[in-house]
């Protein structure tokens, strides 16, 4: 009786962390999504705020994925309907990586595009001081009359 009691904790533990995974991963994607709305909308007031927040949910992930691989020659041990389920989980979390990697490439040339448009505006704001700066620049030099009193 006790194998199967650890056999059940063993499933109970593997399957915990693949939702664990499953939930922080759909988490990453929901923060990438809010990126994607606020690059979109030209408001990057929360961007850095996005990034902190995808930065610790790669950290958790960081931690989960050395417990699953410590766990995964248990995985011969487990149940076939606790596979089925890690399987939907493995699928799951493919295809939210997917999702994840449209967005971010999306988000990769938005991000450019801005960079890009930004950089000719401050190009072109450079050209026009220079230009109003050689109307009001101070002349170096005393003027010199033909008339003087010596």
């Amino acid at each position: 009786m006790e194998d199967a009691d650890k056999e059940i904790k063993v499933e109970k533990k593997i399957c915990s962390f693949f939702k664990t995974k499953l939930a922080v991963i759909d988490r990453y994607l929901s923060i990438t999504e809010k990126m994607e709305k606020s690059v979109r909308n030209k408001n990057g007031d929360k961007l850095a705020l996005f990034l902190s927040e995808r930065r610790k949910c790669i950290k958790e992930i960081e931690k989960i994925d050395p417990l699953i691989k410590l766990n995964m020659d248990m995985l011969n041990k487990v149940s076939d309907r606790l596979k089925r389920l890690i399987d939907d989980d493995f699928v799951k979390i493919r295809e939210i990586m997917k999702k994840i990697s449209c967005l971010d490439d999306g988000l990769t040339v938005m991000v450019k595009e801005e960079t890009m448009t930004i950089k000719s505006e401050l190009l072109s704001m450079k050209g026009a001081r220079k230009v109003t700066r050689g109307y009001t620049m101070e002349k170096n030099y005393s003027p010199r009359f033909l008339d003087t009193v010596r």
